[in-house]
């Protein structure tokens, strides 16, 4: 008798109905065109007014606390009033900074630090102190500072910080919140040389772009211009007319568009110069300058 091979067995029915479980694999019954038509003309279920209302409400919130906190200034900013966001001057510095220490000029500082020529014209004689890379820092501000272009009494504060023989340094300030000041009398334990002025520029430009510190040298710069007395402090006129030339300088240096981000001191001089001479000059007295 012939072998056939074993017999295929019967596949196992299945149950019909809604009951029953579908054959893996298979799909969904497509919708008629009836069916579909009738799901799309179903109505949604109405909702309340009051809970639109609060919809409408919570977004309109949501909106507002994301401009504010997108708008909000540091406590800082809060707390200190806009003249006094520069400390006014005392002990022979254009501001107050408090304890300041500046290493590179320390009669100690020999053979640890570099001094080297500002490196253009505009600022000859001018002298950069600090360890190689705060010098090359300096170097590339005094480099910014020369290329400006010679409005709003930049070609002045460059001037006067060439006729002083100053000397820039970085230094850790007691008053962390002050960006520089100028030392306009000789100060005991800095070495200053043949510089008749110097000027010191918060520790922390030193690892930030050039463009940051060039403001600050016109700031300073500024306030060693003729007809300054070195022994009588910077008034509020003297200090309005400062912030004048660093806004001058940060409007050259800070053009937006991907470029650095401006020091806080660009938008303090812009506030307060948008005060008027009036105002400005009382807010600055207000603070302190005389």
């Amino acid at each position: 008798m012939r072998d056939v091979g074993p017999r295929r067995q019967p596949a196992a029915s299945q149950p019909s109905g809604t009951g029953g479980r579908r054959r893996a694999g298979t799909q969904p019954r497509r919708l008629t065109s009836a069916e579909a038509a009738a799901l799309r003309a179903r109505p949604w279920p109405a909702l309340p007014w009051w809970l639109w209302a609060a919809v409408a409400l919570s977004v309109v919130a949501a909106a507002v606390v994301a401009v504010a906190l997108l708008r909000r200034a540091t406590p800082e900013r809060i707390t200190v009033p806009l003249g006094a966001r520069r400390s006014p001057p005392a002990a022979g510095r254009t501001h107050d900074v408090g304890a300041a220490r500046a290493s590179a000029l320390e009669p100690s500082a020999t053979g640890r630090f570099t001094s080297v020529d500002a490196g253009c014209l505009r600022l000859a004689g001018v002298r950069l102190a600090g360890t190689p890379a705060e010098v090359e820092t300096l170097r590339a501000a005094a480099g910014k500072l020369c290329a400006l272009r010679s409005v709003g009494g930049i070609d002045q504060a460059r001037t006067a910080l060439r006729g002083a023989h100053a000397v820039v340094a970085f230094a850790a300030f007691e008053r962390t919140g002050n960006e520089s000041t100028a030392l306009l009398a000789p100060q005991a334990g800095l070495a200053l040389g043949q510089a008749r002025a110097a000027v010191l520029v918060n520790r922390k430009f030193a690892g930030a772009v050039p463009e940051r510190t060039a403001v600050l040298l016109a700031h300073e710069g500024a306030h060693l211009q003729p007809p300054g007395d070195r022994d009588v402090p910077v008034t509020a006129a003297q200090e309005l007319a400062a912030r004048r030339v660093e806004l001058a300088a940060c409007d050259q240096l800070f053009r937006g568009r991907g470029g650095p981000e401006p020091n806080r001191g660009c938008s303090d001089a812009r506030e307060l110069l948008a005060l008027g001479e009036a105002r400005a000059l009382a807010a600055l007295r207000a603070a302190g300058y005389r």
